[in-house]
């Protein structure tokens, strides 16, 4: 079977089945868009998040309580221990403790039982 025999197969069955072909290209060019679309919009997600934490700036430091071990040993989560208080935002907000610290946001959280 030689390429012009194969060619002219396939050229008489698209033309026979006309409506088939044409869903079929209808198909592959919705599956193109809808994944150029995707694409798109995943890479403009992370740009604009890239640019936000870019504007809040290199010099941001935050600062969380740690995990916490219970009497019996069992050591909680991240952010478990209530270790920091208002007198710590203050101390750090002081020219004279924490020189190089321009302002503190002090950010109060509750726990939720």
């Amino acid at each position: 079977m030689s390429w012009l025999e194969t060619l002219r197969t396939g050229l008489n069955g698209v033309r026979t089945h006309r409506l088939r072909s044409g869903l079929t290209v209808l198909g592959i060019l919705i599956g193109i868009a809808a994944v150029i679309l995707t694409v798109g919009l995943g890479e403009g997600a992370q740009a604009q998040v890239s640019s936000e934490i870019t504007s809040l700036g290199t010099n941001l430091l935050t600062i969380s309580p740690g995990s916490s071990t219970s009497s019996t040993g069992i050591r909680g989560g991240f952010g478990t221990a209530s270790t920091l208080t208002t007198a710590d935002a203050t101390a750090l907000a002081s020219e004279t403790v924490a020189p190089d610290i321009r302002a503190v946001a002090r950010s109060p959280s509750r726990r939720r039982p």
